[in-house]
C-alpha cells in the first residue's frame, strides 16, 4: 500500500520531552510558517515527495499554508509522537497530482481511521486540498 499524506499523527505514548500544541508536522518537508519538519517525529521513513505549484485550497476550511501541501511523505511510514493520554482532534490535510484511484489506509494508535482514501477523488482532483478531521 502506498502512503502520500500531508498531515499524519500516530499518538505515542513515551513521553520523554514536551510537545506544544496545537503541533503541526510538514510530513514530507522541512519545518515552515509554524510547522515542525516530518522527520522530526518520523519513526518508520518512506519517501519524502515534493508536488511544487499552487494548490486549490477553495474546498477546505482553514487550509495549511501552500508550501506545506508541496511536500509529502508517501510509502509505508508512520510517526511517533510523545503525548499524554487524552483525547486530541486530529486534522489530516492531503494533496494528490495524479489522477489514478489509489486507495490508501491511515491508522492512529494501530486503529484504523481511514479506510481506502482515494485522495483524487475525495478532493475532487488534482492539486486540490483535502481535509479530514476527528477526535481520538
Amino acid at each position: 500500500m502506498r502512503i502520500f499524506q500531508i498531515l499524519a499523527l500516530t499518538l505515542g505514548y513515551h513521553v520523554s520531552f514536551a510537545v506544544d500544541l496545537p503541533l503541526r508536522i510538514n510530513s514530507g518537508g522541512p519545518a515552515t510558517d509554524g510547522w515542525v519538519a516530518g522527520d522530526v517525529y518520523l519513526k518508520q521513513e518512506g519517501k519524502p515527495f515534493e508536488i511544487r505549484g499552487r494548490h486549490d485550497v477553495s474546498g477546505v476550511s482553514d487550509p495549511a499554508p501552500n508550501r506545506i501541501y508541496e511536500s509529502v511523505q508517501h510509502r509505508d511510514h508512520s510517526y511517533e509522537i510523545p503525548l499524554p493520554a487524552g483525547t486530541y482532534r486530529i486534522r489530516f490535510h492531503f494533496t494528490d497530482r495524479y489522477s489514478r484511484d489509489r486507495k490508501m489506509d491511515y491508522r492512529v494508535n494501530d486503529q484504523l481511521v481511514i479506510d481506502d482514501l482515494s485522495i483524487f477523488a475525495a478532493a475532487g482532483g488534482t492539486m486540490r486540498a483535502l481535509i479530514l478531521e476527528m477526535v481520538t
